[in-house]
């Protein structure tokens, strides 16, 4: 299933700003139909590149033209600086440009990768790239067969115990090998291959290219077992379980009874398989992801990862209790928020009253800062580890939020009621916060490249 973005760039006319490796990768792995390039620093490159296929425009060239006809796709490694340039031409990031590595997050990447590991290796290009990539290429290919050089093959023989060969000399070779590409002649390159009937992505591809997709992969997990009751909604909710079995009972009843139908919901076991989740997400129509590994947030990026369809994500603990409408308010705040104010939005969370940040605010609404401060001393905002840590150190604190000694704090549900009958209020959080109930978008994880 092609993503959003894949499917609005089809719908337009692409302006590829930059032209080299990245820009021949690009255009092939995409099937993209390009209407011109951009790039101020072609003289500087020239020798290194192919004759161009498209029209080579300057920037004020496609200014005047009709912004929503037009794509840019960044293929040089000063993001920033161009970025800056068509925001000053009035073009918009993701709606009107992407970069290259953002682009590259919606290739279907793993068929791809397993060819590479499953067939031998050659490399072509021995030069200043090789080098510089010189380390990635010892740890990731370890069933290098040949190299290819054209002017290192006269007088280097072998690097390793590895014939290095000229490209006629090793023509009848290529058949039986994926290649690496580590040479900045790559669009050069491209062309000799293509002459053999080879085709990027399937038979070969460049080393700038691969690291990209390859770092991609390493932060999702290959190994996972998902049971799919997928259905493809814009909004999808990603509960981390399997180790709070005492609390299920109540922590399912609540998504159940208060997360809208039409959502994806995706429960995640990571490091283990439980029956009991899984009976649990059969009974409800949810899908099931559970990992062998006990890695978070590679569990937490296969999940994503697999619902392609999600703009909107929301993942929450097995701990959070979670009350009527919050997926409803939370998506309000982010859309009302992302309109009015001038902030890029990391993520927007409920008041979790356990929380460094969140207990003084929930504090500050029911007015109870004094009766806080007589019991556990000055209430600050805090990142809870070097001072002022009483709400994530002192079990007596975390009690009282709960509503021990305290009849307003008691009942999470009418205290949710009664506040969510309020007028929309929000704050910006300046320090560290807890995730264990958060909503973002695609966009944002893709942007942060990912957990880490």
């Amino acid at each position: 299933m092609l993503s959003e973005l894949v499917n609005m760039i089809k719908q337009k006319q692409i302006v590829i700003w930059g032209v080299g490796a990245i820009q021949t990768d690009v255009e092939a792995l995409f099937d993209l139909k390009v209407a011109c390039y951009i790039d101020e620093a072609l003289d500087q490159k020239r020798e290194r590149i192919a004759p161009l296929q498209h029209p080579l425009k300057k920037p004020d060239e496609v200014k005047m033209e009709d912004k929503d006809l037009l794509f840019f796709i960044i293929c040089e490694q000063e993001y920033g600086e161009i970025q800056q340039k068509l925001n000053d031409m009035g073009f918009a990031e993701h709606r009107h440009y992407v970069s290259y590595e953002r682009l590259l997050y919606e290739y279907d990447f793993q068929e791809l990768l397993d060819r590479i590991e499953n067939q031998t290796q050659a490399l072509w290009g021995l030069g200043k790239t090789f080098k510089d990539y010189n380390r990635y290429i010892n740890e990731n290919f370890r069933r290098i067969s040949f190299y290819i050089d054209e002017q290192m093959a006269s007088g280097l023989k072998s690097l390793d115990g590895k014939d290095v060969l000229a490209f006629e000399a090793a023509r009848d070779r290529l058949q039986d090998v994926f290649l690496i590409i580590t040479s900045a002649y790559y669009p050069q390159i491209d062309i000799k291959l293509r002459s053999l009937g080879k085709k990027p992505g399937v038979d070969y591809i460049s080393i700038y290219t691969l690291q990209i997709l390859i770092d991609h992969q390493t932060r999702l997990t290959k190994k996972y077992s998902f049971i799919d009751r997928r259905k493809n909604s814009d909004n999808l909710l990603l509960v981390l379980a399997g180790y709070k079995e005492r609390l299920w009972e109540d922590i399912f009843r609540r998504i159940k009874a208060y997360t809208p139908s039409h959502y994806d919901v995706c429960i995640m076991s990571s490091g283990l398989y439980d029956i009991r989740l899984s009976e649990i997400c059969q009974q409800n129509g949810w899908s099931y992801l559970s990992t062998g590994s006990n890695k978070i947030s590679a569990i937490i990026n296969t999940a994503i990862h697999i619902h392609a369809a999600a703009k909107f994500i929301f993942k929450m603990d097995e701990d959070i209790f979670i009350t009527r409408g919050i997926f409803e308010k939370l998506l309000n705040t982010y859309k009302v928020f992302e309109k009015k104010e001038r902030y890029q939005i990391g993520f927007v969370s409920p008041l979790i009253p356990v929380n460094t940040y969140g207990y003084v605010r929930v504090l500050e609404k029911l007015h109870l800062e004094a009766e806080w401060e007589a019991r556990f001393g000055k209430l600050k905002y805090t990142d809870g580890l070097t001072h002022h840590y009483e709400i994530s150190q002192n079990y007596h604190a975390a009690m009282f939020m709960w509503g021990d000694g305290n009849r307003i704090l008691k009942d999470i549900d009418s205290l949710s009621h009664e506040l969510g009958g309020q007028p929309l209020q929000y704050s910006i959080c300046p320090n560290r916060y807890s995730i264990g109930m958060i909503l973002f978008t695609r966009e944002t994880w893709m942007d942060m490249g990912l957990f880490p």
